[in-house]
């Protein structure tokens, strides 16, 4: 998103941002049913902005449907960079953040993680289209018992109704050794 500037008072500092009239992506899933073709739109949106990003040795470390903005013409703005961190590829980064149903096993285990933490939370974006919400949400789990199954666990599992396609491209973000994961 674009910053405009800031308004400051003596109790706050306000950012201004550029408007998105479309809402967020969560939004969006759940008042409409996504096909394949948009959810792959989406995701191309989604890599675009992940792409950017990670050229920039920007990790976001929150990617997740309710953190990108969908503007009237169906592009995405990635938001929210509260959690996100300026990385180099050598460097790994230890510090516990983002949202625990869209963390990689890597940052529950604080095992040290990096740009690819973030394909990982993509394709738990991605399953969240296909669902209509985040991977291990299918149950009432404490937030513990949650980072158990996603650090042993790995990948979720997938409906049957998903293409081949659909299913091969979760694979590739939800590779348990984070080295081997796929790439923008």
């Amino acid at each position: 998103m674009r910053y405009l500037g800031t308004v400051e008072d003596n109790q706050h500092i306000n950012l201004v941002m550029e408007y998105v009239a479309g809402g967020t992506l969560q939004s969006l899933y759940k008042s409409f049913d996504f096909s394949d073709k948009g959810i792959a739109k989406y995701t191309e949106e989604i890599l675009l902005g992940l792409e950017y990003l990670h050229s920039n040795n920007i990790v976001h470390r929150d990617i997740k449907a309710a953190n990108i903005l969908v503007m009237d013409d169906g592009k995405c703005k990635l938001a929210d960079f509260g959690s996100s961190r300026n990385s180099t590829a050598i460097t790994d980064m230890h510090s516990f953040c983002g949202t625990p149903f869209w963390m990689a096993p890597e940052m529950v285990k604080q095992a040290g993680h990096n740009r690819f933490a973030d394909i990982w939370s993509l394709g738990c974006t991605v399953y969240e289209m296909l669902m209509k919400r985040p991977p291990w949400k299918d149950r009432d789990t404490p937030v513990f018992q949650l980072f158990r199954r996603i650090a042993s666990e790995g990948r979720p599992s997938y409906p049957p109704r998903i293409s081949s396609e659909l299913r091969d491209f979760l694979d590739c973000c939800f590779e348990y050794d984070r080295m081997q994961r796929a790439n923008v």
